[in-house]
């Protein structure tokens, strides 16, 4: 059974949906059709606050506090590999990688947000690092999780955290805009994007959606019925 106030969720690239809740000694993943149907349930490690695929199915689990890492799996939840080059620490906070995503290369794109960088990352190992210049001072994380969207095609990262500013940067980690406002969520996924970079943001205290392009300029504003009291 799964306590759903602490269930993280994520859409994986290959049409399916992706839920993760942290245990010891080990976490439990799920993997389901959108409909419901085709349940597929896994063993990761303890401590993720994130889960997706890439299109061919390959699974990422952003696993913290002493971890620090992310971890691969195949469709079968067998592990594939690892990559730990995250921090956290007693005075930066445990909370990385607070996010980890999927790019239509079938790359992985994970948020080391104590060190103001991202990494780009996959099971062989490999890693690239995006160090993010130019936010302004207040996007300093402040010993929370950071949520972390990818568009590469429009060449987009966007990060949100508990600075109550939503960045976007380039690819190479050049800042561009900043969105003020508290994105929804303990981790601060209340946000998406899409392949072109439009930004759908769920604020805070709200059950509002607003859309934003790619250059930050709000397009729309729409009202949702959560099913919440």
């Amino acid at each position: 059974m799964f306590d759903v106030p602490r269930l993280h969720m994520g859409l994986g690239r290959d049409g399916q949906v992706y839920l993760v809740i942290d245990g010891k000694p080990e976490s439990r993943a799920l993997r389901l059709r959108r409909d419901g149907s085709r349940q597929r349930f896994g063993r990761v490690g303890s401590s993720p606050l994130a889960i997706t695929a890439n299109a061919a199915g390959v699974i990422a689990t952003a696993e913290t506090h002493f971890q620090h890492r992310v971890d691969f799996w195949d469709r079968d939840f067998n592990p594939l590999g690892s990559v730990d080059d995250f921090t956290t620490s007693d005075a930066d906070g445990f909370s990385a990688p607070g996010a980890v995503e999927a790019g239509e290369s079938g790359e992985f794109y994970a948020v080391d947000q104590y060190r103001r960088r991202v990494l780009r990352v996959n099971p062989g190992g490999d890693r690239h690092v995006i160090d993010l210049t130019g936010p302004p001072a207040e996007a300093q994380p402040r010993r929370g999780a950071v949520g972390l969207r990818v568009a590469e095609s429009a060449d987009r990262l966007y990060t949100a955290g508990p600075s109550g500013v939503l960045c976007l940067a380039t690819l190479d980690g050049t800042h561009r805009h900043t969105i003020r406002g508290q994105v929804a969520g303990a981790t601060f996924a209340g946000f998406d994007a899409s392949d072109d970079g439009y930004l759908h943001v769920c604020f805070a205290g709200t059950r509002r959606v607003e859309v934003y392009d790619r250059e930050g300029r709000k397009l729309d504003e729409r009202t949702v019925t959560l099913g919440m009291p």
